[in-house]
């Protein structure tokens, strides 16, 4: 979220810093370009797609090319392997008939 607090709108522009030594970019802009009016604030998106687990970053250029203004920014995201348990470790059918059916409910936690 961006908040313009002059008097006048601005346009602003998000650019990727490319790494060479990366294959292809984990983090994409949404709101690439676009104008903040005078007083108001303008939500910018953007979007993470990993492919493994780890931490990841990429860095990139707010502009307003108007004022002539520039501002790294590094974004990260970070993947963990998910914990995922059963909420209890038995199950218990009690006695049942051959060909008997019976029904359980097992709770998943993440």
């Amino acid at each position: 979220m961006a908040v313009n607090p002059t008097a006048q709108g601005y346009e602003f522009e998000w650019e990727e810093v490319v790494d060479e030594t990366k294959k292809k970019s984990l983090f994409r802009c949404a709101t690439p370009k676009g104008l903040i009016l005078s007083g108001k604030k303008s939500e910018m998106v953007f979007e993470y797609t990993p492919d493994q687990v780890g931490d990841h970053d990429s860095r990139w250029l707010f502009k307003i090319p108007s004022e002539k203004i520039t501002q790294e920014f590094l974004v990260v995201g970070r993947v963990n392997e998910p914990n995922v348990l059963f909420e209890s470790g038995k199950l218990k059918f009690g006695p049942l008939l051959l060909s008997g059916k019976a029904k359980e409910t097992v709770r998943i936690i993440n």
